[in-house]
């Protein structure tokens, strides 16, 4: 099928969803959205062949198949042949908020951990030219006078077993993954962004942040005479949100000094390549920044250690973050380059599992209040939402058995 014609008929599928909205049930309403979608996804599956033509020199591109799993960016698997060999590669193109600071960022720590033994991250491959990205134009996609920017990486090996909505590992598994964890944060130590630096303030700054956006929000929301389903839950919610950051107050002062390197920001059981030796790769650093280790290992742990499944939703297994903790503390007691998290980060390490997922919670809402254009439609994103609300109100209520566990470390 010709690209025209493809957008001929997305345009005719998107003009109809308003009837089908009107007059048909759910079911083929959403029939008619994975249509659309697949249709959009033509576009840029096009985008990708053109840009591993033009840019690279790879040979004539055989395959593209979309990765799922990523809910900001698009990732897909290309192969290619040159007339001597084929070729896998990985290929991400980036939300359209992604700016070029960011990006180049992102591709700096790719860089500083693959310089410092680290083989087990995904290497970047630069273009023709030297670019480390690619700004294309995604035909009939991408707004007149704006395009999409892609970069491409080498294939890590292994199997996805997991993923951010089914974490349920192995123990073996996790122990495995919470190792490669601390080898992230030994190997990436003694990055320095320098002008690369993200914008993003650091976590406990970050506290304010969270503060003003829920007033603001609420503001908003009291003011909203048609109030949806996801204003009506954040403004029952609130009161919830509000108790965790007072209970988190007290890291302003109490995690001073404490080490800071290079995190991954994103540490979840999808994001890394499994084989029956354990993970054998790691991807994904698009939240990766500068800041407390101690945050990065919070949040992996509200990743790692708990359940999407409907009788279990939200809960912290404490079985779980026990092996978690000992697998990270066993990598780093033979480490020469950064210690174990010290008995200072343990202290606080409950408060800061709760402001981890907090974080989490502040990407939540701005998905489903301040996006224009996600890949997750509102429903979706009020179901993550509604799973970090729970390990929320489950932290808040079972603080004293977490510390217990920690303590035990």
């Amino acid at each position: 099928m010709k690209p025209e014609e493809i957008k001929v008929i997305t345009e005719l599928l998107l003009d109809l969803r308003t009837s089908v909205k009107q007059f048909c049930n759910t079911d083929v309403q959403h029939k008619m959205e994975l249509l659309a979608d697949k249709m959009r996804l033509l576009f840029v599956e096009q985008a990708v062949v053109e840009v591993m033509s033009t840019y690279y020199d790879f040979g004539d591109v055989t395959g593209v198949s979309r990765l799922f799993g990523g809910l900001i960016n698009q990732n897909f698997s290309v192969t290619t042949n040159n007339g001597n060999r084929c070729f896998q590669l990985f290929i991400k193109r980036y939300r359209q908020e992604a700016t070029e600071k960011e990006i180049l960022f992102e591709h700096k720590c790719n860089d500083y951990l693959t310089s410092n033994d680290f083989p087990e991250v995904a290497k970047l491959i630069k273009a023709n030219d030297g670019r480390t990205f690619i700004e294309h134009h995604v035909n009939h996609l991408d707004p007149p006078g704006k395009t999409s920017k892609f970069a491409v990486y080498t294939f890590l090996e292994g199997e996805d077993r997991y993923g951010w909505r089914t974490p349920h590992c192995s123990m073996a598994d996790m122990a495995s993954a919470s190792a490669m964890f601390a080898k992230i944060h030994e190997r990436g130590f003694g990055f320095k962004a320098g002008e690369h630096a993200k914008e993003e303030p650091k976590i406990i700054p970050l506290m304010a942040v969270f503060e003003n956006y829920f007033d603001k929000l609420e503001e908003k929301a009291r003011r909203d005479t048609a109030c949806g389903t996801s204003t009506a839950y954040f403004l029952e919610k609130l009161p919830s949100y509000r108790q965790a950051l007072a209970t988190c107050k007290p890291l302003k002062e109490k995690c001073q000094d404490m080490l800071e390197l290079m995190i991954h920001g994103d540490y979840h059981p999808g994001n890394q390549k499994y084989t029956d030796h354990g993970v054998t790769g790691v991807f994904d650093f698009d939240w990766c920044k500068e800041d407390l280790r101690l945050f990065d290992v919070a949040i992996a742990i509200t990743y790692f250690c708990t359940s999407w499944k409907e009788h279990e939703n939200g809960l912290l297994f404490m079985d779980e973050i026990k092996v978690f903790l000992r697998a990270y503390q066993g990598y780093l007691d033979k480490s020469e380059r950064i210690y174990p998290l010290s008995e200072k980060e343990l202290c606080v390490l409950p408060e800061m599992i709760i402001l981890a997922n907090m974080y989490v919670i502040w990407w939540d809402l701005q998905e489903i209040f301040d996006v224009e254009e996600s890949e997750s439609c509102e429903e979706e994103c009020l179901v993550y939402l509604d799973h970090n609300t729970k390990i929320n109100e489950f932290a808040l209520e079972n603080l004293d058995r977490i510390r217990a566990v920690i303590e035990t470390i």
